[in-house]
């Protein structure tokens, strides 16, 4: 299934609205195994709407748009899809009460613009909207899919994932598509390409479609085919991949790192801590997001300062002037003190620069990493390169696996 989306609104256009949108159905419909194979935004105008669908309907199965849904008069999509569907805007009753009772829950004045909303294409099937006035529509056109949504994100997040998402999974289970993804932290698209070449090839011949999604820091990989009869041979390709990959690869699907990681804390019986300079307390942060993970994670200093480092941490001053907060010295002695702040197995440190800039002699996105147990020590120093929230999001990535290996 290959879609294209279509953002409208002359905000997204002149740069006063960032697409955020667009950049969440296609993560979204990546994981489903759907293609996103154009994306278009348009002025809030009945030409550019009727035109970009013209265009999109020879290429794709499934239009999204999102956009031009609401009450004020510069909102038209409603009215020119049910143009361009040739269907009728009749009142939904069962819309209407909904509108109805979303003023009053909020104590508003409902105006007549308001029970607009409720007017809704006859040939259409109506997406509820539980956060706002504008419904979702879905939309069937000489096999093709089409389904609006209001701009608003938590609006459309919402009618998407309750309404949306499992339409489409079951339009999917009819096409029996079959997907699989591998998620992998540490190593780049290109080197991942290179390891298994001879392996991808394999696959495009037996009409398996394979994408690779880069992220900072993360790299997924995803197969999709509909080729029942190749299942065997993927999933064996599969577990080549893994081998071969074993030092990167963290799990398949969505899992997360943090959840990887939690997941063997908990099957070891083992706790973990942080001493965190530039990550600045976000190791803790993504481990914290995992529910029962307190059972295993014991806390955190956030150790951004020279000052901090010595007087709660225990790193001597001796060390921090002769050696420099950004060490192997030093990120060994915050791992180490931290375990024993802490009373835990492990205990993951973190110190570099992020950027901009060089610091000290040190070049920006250089980040060491530490990791003390009781018996042994592992370190390393990486360089990043550029762009300071990109580094931190791979420096917390990268320490969330080195600690998977070591748990592994």
């Amino acid at each position: 299934m290959n879609v294209a989306l279509i953002s409208i609104g002359d905000e997204l256009l002149n740069g006063q609205t960032i697409n955020t949108n667009a950049t969440w159905l296609g993560e979204k419909l990546s994981e489903l195994g759907v293609s996103v194979k154009i994306g278009l935004t348009i002025k809030d105008c009945k030409e550019e709407i009727e035109s970009a669908l013209d265009f999109v309907f020879d290429n794709v199965d499934l239009v999204i748009l999102t956009g031009g849904l609401g009450p004020t008069k510069d909102d038209i999509t409603k009215k020119v899809l049910a143009e361009y569907f040739k269907t009728e805007l009749l009142l939904n009753q069962e819309v209407l009460e909904n509108v109805k009772s979303y003023f009053k829950k909020w104590n508003k004045e409902l105006l007549e613009v308001n029970i607009q909303q409720a007017y809704l294409p006859k040939d259409a099937r109506i997406l509820p909207n539980k956060r706002g006035t504008a419904s979702g529509k879905w939309y069937e056109k000489e096999g093709a899919i089409v389904i609006s949504l209001p701009g608003v994100p938590h609006e459309m997040k919402g009618i998407m994932e309750e309404y949306g998402f499992p339409l489409l999974q079951e339009r999917i289970k009819e096409q029996k598509q079959i997907s699989r993804t591998l998620n992998f932290q540490g190593i780049g698209e290109t080197y991942i390409a290179e390891r298994i070449n001879d392996l991808l090839l394999s696959l495009e011949q037996k009409k398996v479609k394979y994408a690779f999604l880069p992220a900072p820091g993360l790299v997924r990989l995803r197969f999709d085919t509909q080729n029942e009869s190749i299942l065997k041979e993927l999933e064996r390709t599969i577990n080549i991949i893994k081998e071969r990959l074993d030092a990167y690869f963290f799990g398949e699907g969505k899992i997360s790192l943090e959840k990887v990681v939690f997941d063997l804390l908990q099957e070891n019986h083992k706790t973990v801590s942080t001493i965190e300079s530039c990550t600045s307390g976000a190791i803790a942060t993504a481990l914290t997001k995992i529910p029962g993970v307190s059972n295993y994670f014991k806390g955190t200093i956030i150790a951004y300062s020279n000052e901090i480092k010595e007087k709660q941490v225990g790193v001597r001053k001796e060390l921090l002037i002769k050696k420099g907060a950004v060490s192997e010295e030093v990120v060994d002695a915050m791992a180490k003190k931290g375990r024993e702040i802490f009373n835990t197995d492990y205990c993951i440190a973190t110190t570099g620069i992020l950027g901009p800039g060089d610091s000290d002699g040190v070049k920006e996105g250089t980040v060491w990493i530490s990791i003390a147990s009781k018996d042994n020590i592992i370190k390393k120093c990486f360089h990043f390169g550029s762009g300071r929230n990109r580094n931190r999001e791979i420096a917390v990535l990268t320490a969330l696996n080195l600690l998977r290996k070591v748990l592994s």
